[in-house]
């Protein structure tokens, strides 16, 4: 990932929030939701997002006692 820089002075946070805004993506010409959605990153998110939830679905509707059960004998890893 590369490096930002703001200007002198300026909080980064502050001005990222600033440069994000529709219009200074309409001043610069790029969609900054459409190169997140096609970043490395975005993938990487929805593949851990998918790997997770659907592990613990299975455990949310069992009764107290079987969830700890269960929790405590699991083998799940993590890819």
């Amino acid at each position: 990932m590369e490096s930002l820089q703001s200007p002198s002075g300026y909080s980064l946070a502050t001005w990222m929030f600033e440069m994000t805004t529709p219009t200074a993506e309409e001043r610069i010409g790029e969609d900054f939701a459409n190169i997140y959605r096609n970043s490395e990153q975005y993938r990487t998110v929805e593949v851990c997002f998918h790997i997770f939830t659907r592990q613990a679905l299975p455990v949310l509707y069992l009764p107290m006692e079987t969830k700890s059960c269960i929790l405590e004998k699991s083998t799940i890893t993590m890819p």
